[in-house]
């Protein structure tokens, strides 16, 4: 048969007739393998491309484009290797024999051009990202970011951590939907962070031990982040096991932006929030910043926040422990500690809040005899006493005081005052008096005028 003539041709190396033969009876793929032995590989390619609608299509491709690898045609190598690589079983052997041959950048350009087919698969993709994590790692990445869908992520996840490319596996984890396991590839592998990338992925996180992770590895690493982190991720966030491991460290104050946020944006106020938020305030000797939250957030032991501040080296802090004695009525200490700084204006308000007799008298009398007081500042402290207490002094005490401390003339206000309003009570007692009299007449008119009708 001429079919085996053709064969007997091929073996005793008589490749032009072997060549005619298989050409006439339309045997590609033994016409591939022929123009191969002849190296006419444009012609095998064409063999290869019309062989390619019998069931050995694929092997015809393989040989030739292994062929032209060889003879270093790549270009058509890559004509052929494109058909092979869309069988995924013939995926790996086809990238294997440039890989041992050292035609890296070739196999690359090969699976570029394959993945742009419409019938490209998972597998092409994969490959190509375990070539470029192999041997081009700048574009390792991109492809990933790119084409995240399409890759087989545990097949490149495991080549990636091989090579130690811990931003690829990073990125990975995350289009697998692995946060917590990104979370902590970036923990322990320093090139693998951003910022970014690790409160996206701690957004997603719901374990309590992978919060408190995070949260202590940007303690560790990037305090300075610490608070825009834990804003994002506030939801996963146990604020008291927060608040307790930061304050057992000494490093309450990372989280001051993040704790003042909680403060304002919590439905409900939460005092250990509003604890921190003032040791870290009072810390940083924020005065203003400090009154500010103490009035709008009260909800804390406020009575010790006023034994230290009572304690403070500065008198703003000190006048700031006086006002928050008098919030929660200790008035007799806060009179104490304005005293003792001199704050007078002070010790008279917080009297006046108290509407005790008792404490504005004594109060009164520091400023009349007490020998801490200058003489200069007696008549005038004495004089603002009586206006500011008006309302729960006595008038004999004020009269008694002034008359002690020879400060008569000022008391003239309080006196002039005092004796404006006993007239005015005594005239408007008189009026009701007067009022009720000519009632009584007029009832007792009508009761006569009664007995007078009488029969």
């Amino acid at each position: 048969k001429l079919d085996q003539v053709g064969e007997q041709c091929f073996q005793e190396n008589l490749l032009q007739a072997a060549r005619s033969i298989f050409s006439h009876l339309g045997n590609h793929k033994r016409l591939a393998s022929t123009c191969i032995r002849l190296r006419q590989y444009q012609e095998a390619v064409e063999a290869a491309k019309l062989a390619q609608k019998n069931a050995t299509g694929v092997e015809t491709w393989r040989e030739v484009c292994f062929a032209c690898v060889d003879a270093q045609q790549f270009r058509l190598a890559q004509q052929c290797g494109v058909n092979v690589v869309m069988r995924e079983e013939e995926l790996p052997g086809l990238v294997k024999y440039y890989v041992q041959r050292g035609y890296f950048d070739e196999v690359i350009a090969l699976m570029e051009q394959a993945m742009r087919r419409e019938n490209s698969h998972k597998g092409i993709y994969t490959e190509l990202g375990s070539l470029y994590s192999n041997f081009r790692e700048e574009k390792l990445l991109e492809h990933i970011k790119l084409f995240h869908k399409h890759i087989i992520l545990p097949q490149l996840m495991s080549v990636c951590r091989q090579n130690e490319q811990w931003s690829a596996v990073c990125l990975l984890q995350t289009h697998k939907g692995d946060h917590q396991d990104a979370a902590y590839t970036m923990i322990d592998h320093a090139d693998a962070w951003t910022h970014s990338a690790f409160k996206e992925a701690m957004s997603r996180v719901s374990s309590k031990g992978a919060v408190n992770r995070g949260v202590d590895f940007y303690v560790d690493q990037h305090p300075r982040l610490l608070s825009e982190l834990l804003t994002s991720i506030g939801e996963n966030v146990d604020n008291g096991d927060l608040i307790f491991r930061l304050k057992n460290r000494g490093l309450l104050w990372l989280a001051r932006s993040y704790l003042l946020i909680v403060q304002e944006q919590a439905k409900q106020e939460i005092a250990e929030v509003n604890e921190a938020v003032v040791e870290i305030l009072y810390e940083e000797e924020a005065v203003d910043e400090l009154r500010r939250v103490i009035e709008n957030y009260p909800k804390f032991e406020q009575v010790a926040l006023a034994q230290k501040l009572e304690a403070h080296s500065l008198l703003a802090f000190r006048r700031l422990g006086s006002w928050v004695y008098t919030l929660n009525k200790r008035f007799q200490s806060a009179v104490a500690i304005a005293k003792k700084d001199r704050m007078y204006e002070d010790a008279m308000s917080a009297a006046a809040m108290s509407g005790e007799s008792k404490l504005a008298e004594e109060l009164l009398r520091y400023f009349a005899l007490d020998k801490d007081i200058k003489s200069s500042e007696r008549p005038g402290c004495f004089a603002a006493c009586t206006y500011r207490c008006y309302d729960i002094l006595s008038s004999d005490v004020v009269m008694e005081l002034a008359w002690r401390a020879k400060l008569e003339e000022y008391a003239m206000p309080y006196k002039i005052q005092s004796t404006r309003e006993y007239t005015t009570k005594v005239d408007d007692i008189s009026r009701e008096i007067a009022k009720i009299n000519a009632e009584l007449e007029q009832n007792k008119k009508i009761s006569a005028a009664e007995k007078n009708l009488a029969p």
